[in-house]
């Protein structure tokens, strides 16, 4: 094995899985070219790189002291790269269980097509990765099978300064750097994480997020609905930071039920996201990854993608662009933060 950083280490070992598996195929195909979707207006926004004493917009990571250099983000990707400043105070929830419900993820095996996304005959599946990825210490970033006292994934919401449950205010979206056991687990900065800017309100009545019936592709279980009380926060762009690579989201909804008040958990929680056919056309897969499953970008996994082996096609429009609704299901917990 090719050695990755941990964040995607788990979707090799997949692909490695899938290579063996033999048996009935695991999953259900969606099926159908879905209509044009969306509630949210689409825009591209401009990132920040933190450093030391400044902070530098764009693309470029800059190491000014002291100042200001203004740049461009091209695409769709928006956020700040955290540099050596950290983020300071906030109040930190993180993602302890995640389930990608809607577009499902299909391979070429040696058993054929099948849908990797919540079983498969041998091996485990995407979700079933991502989850023990978040729970577990296995790996380090450059060492396979190798424990470095840090959760092998870890994704972040951070309320700053603190979370309003009555009016609303700022949110960032992040991957973090998180000690292991999960059960004490405490969160900090990880150096040059992408972080995505938010801003949420609150409901007291009414659901917060629900589906947008459109966008989904009838796949079991569907994405669940976020009601009362709750939050709602949105953003122009985030990105999904995997580690070996990055999937940028456009028109950005995360929404989470309240435990309480004040709440140590968010009992049901939903993110959406749309991610643009060009985006996905040019996101590479790690090498293990694509040697397993055929797919060499990520739109190789998706139906209705360049290369991908499912007869059905789950692409979505959005503002005139085709691409594929994200949904994604988590539950969160309230954590010490070291910003």
């Amino acid at each position: 094995m090719i050695p990755q950083r941990k964040e995607f280490l788990f979707l090799a070992s997949l692909a490695v899985g899938l290579a063996a598996c033999s048996g009935d195929d695991g999953g259900t195909s969606g099926g159908g070219t879905q209509g044009t979707a969306g509630t949210t207006a689409g825009s591209s926004t401009a990132g920040t790189s933190s450093t030391t004493g400044g902070t530098t917009a764009g693309t470029t990571a800059g190491t000014t002291t002291g100042g200001t250099t203004a740049g461009t983000t091209a695409g769709t990707t928006a956020g700040t790269t955290a540099g050596t400043g950290g983020m300071g105070d906030g109040e930190a929830f993180r993602f302890t269980e995640l389930f990608v419900r809607d577009p499902h993820f299909f391979g070429q095996t040696l058993i054929g097509c099948i849908d990797i996304t919540d079983s498969i005959p041998l091996g485990s599946s995407v979700n079933e990765q991502f989850n023990d990825a978040m729970n577990m210490d296995v790996d380090s970033p450059d060492q396979p099978n190798t424990p470095d006292g840090i959760l092998d994934l870890s994704f972040l919401t951070l309320f700053s300064p603190t979370l309003d449950q009555t009016g609303g205010g700022d949110m960032k979206f992040m991957s973090a750097d998180c000690t292991a056991p999960v059960d004490t687990t405490a969160c900090s900065m990880k150096m040059d994480a992408v972080v995505s800017d938010a801003t949420y309100t609150n409901m007291d009545a009414g659901d917060c997020l629900v589906p947008v019936p459109e966008d989904l592709s009838n796949y079991s279980p569907a994405p669940a609905s976020v009601g009362p009380s709750c939050f709602l926060a949105t953003a122009p762009a985030l990105t999904l930071d995997m580690g070996s690579f990055q999937l940028p989201l456009k028109d950005v909804q995360i929404a989470g039920t309240y435990d309480g008040d004040p709440a140590d958990n968010f009992t049901t929680g939903l993110l959406r996201g749309f991610l643009t056919e060009a985006a996905a056309d040019t996101t590479p897969l790690p090498m293990d990854v694509a040697d397993q499953t055929g797919a060499q970008f990520v739109s190789g996994l998706l139906p209705g993608g360049q290369g991908n082996c499912d007869s059905g096609d789950d692409r979505d429009m959005n503002n005139g662009e085709s691409g594929w609704w994200l949904y994604v299901d988590f539950k969160a917990t309230r954590v010490p933060w070291n910003g």
